[in-house]
């Protein structure tokens, strides 16, 4: 049985997929020479791959080159000359699990998880004005920590140095600009740019409910200060900081493709559907503008295709190493669940205030 490895050159360094073990190595240049020598005469199957985005191929051409002037019988995996790269396709019998099936595999192990969040017992609480007030109070530091996420990802995956160079994938350029336009700086009702984040305080001011303290935790951090000693030094709940925690564990990790694996199952992909949830309670609809507004805003938005760009996305990141799906998959979980947590923690609250209502009654 052969095994299939993908190589993938880029930047003069060599990307190592090992398909039958599910892990890259990455290597420098011509560590795939030395490989093939090692692996005792050539008795498994290779396939050498470059980006399309690779415009110079030399080094490719090089290591070509050098493994056909090698004594030992080279099978023929790959054939290529100065003008041309032509790319042998991974015969289907010794493929393992490819980005198709690695998808499959994360839809099916978080749609649980959705599923709970699109029917969690928060939204028929939000029947009355006191329960929006309550719910924008703690929702709003969700609402700052997906702004985060994204910055996130534009810093990884659009050039933000000077000079300026092109980028490997100018179609996930495309929508993580795009989608930073839109979050950043987004007409609202009086067709003026603000950030979501901004006119979800209008919003809450609209409803009158008290804003000082995500102010001031936004103010902490504009100083200076680290997220996480913002979370320490602002009273939060339970379940809020707890949030903020899970997805400052996740930016930080330094993996695009686990930030990408947060912010397209825990963001893109459930947020329209938790703030269908929301609007369909028809108390408040139409008496608080600006919140509606905001809500319908990201449900339209879902209809411009972002979250399936987002899902595709991970899987151009991710590609064919089983490791970083992985771990892709293990962050939109984790996403998931803390979100699933802030709701608890929201409709915990709601019931402690309308205790206390009844109390005063």
């Amino acid at each position: 049985m052969f095994r299939t490895v993908v190589f993938t050159l880029r930047n003069n360094s060599t990307k190592i997929l090992d398909l039958e073990k599910g892990k890259s190595i990455s290597s420098k240049k011509f560590d795939m020479v030395n490989l093939l020598r090692k692996d005792g005469g050539f008795n498994r199957e290779y396939v050498i791959s470059a980006s399309p985005a690779d415009r110079d191929t030399s080094h490719l051409e090089e290591s070509l080159s050098m493994l056909q002037n090698m004594k030992e019988p080279v099978p023929t995996i790959f054939k290529g000359s100065s003008s041309s790269l032509k790319i042998t396709p991974i015969p289907t019998t010794l493929r393992t699990r490819g980005p198709e099936e690695f998808m499959a595999n994360i839809r099916e192990l978080i749609l649980p998880i959705q599923n709970s969040l699109a029917q969690h017992k928060l939204f028929p609480m939000l029947n009355s004005r006191e329960a929006i007030q309550v719910f924008m109070q703690l929702h709003v530091y969700a609402v700052w920590d997906s702004l985060s996420m994204l910055k996130c990802l534009q810093k990884h995956l659009t050039c933000e140095s000077v000079p300026w160079v092109p980028l490997d994938h100018p179609e996930i350029t495309r929508l993580i600009n795009h989608l930073v336009l839109l979050e950043e700086s987004d007409l609202d009702w009086n067709n003026k740019p603000h950030s979501h984040f901004e006119m979800y305080l209008d919003a809450m001011k609209q409803m009158h409910v008290d804003t000082s303290n995500v102010e001031n935790f936004v103010e902490l951090i504009r100083k200076g200060m680290s997220v996480l000693d913002a979370i320490n030094s602002t009273r939060l709940e339970e379940g809020v900081a707890e949030y903020l925690k899970t997805t400052h564990e996740i930016v930080s990790s330094g993996k695009v493709h686990v930030v990408a694996g947060a912010f397209a199952f825990s963001r893109e992909v459930i947020i329209p559907q938790i703030f269908s949830q929301i609007l369909d309670q028809q108390d408040w609809r139409g008496n608080h503008a600006r919140l509606s507004f905001y809500l319908q805003r990201h449900v339209d938005l879902a209809g411009e295709g972002f979250e399936a760009a987002s899902v595709e996305m991970v899987k151009t990141l991710c590609g064919w190493d089983k490791q970083m799906w992985d771990e892709a998959n293990r962050a939109a979980q984790e996403s998931l669940r803390a979100r699933n947590r802030l709701f608890n923690a929201i409709a915990k609250q709601i019931k402690l205030a309308r205790r206390v209502e009844k109390i005063k009654l």
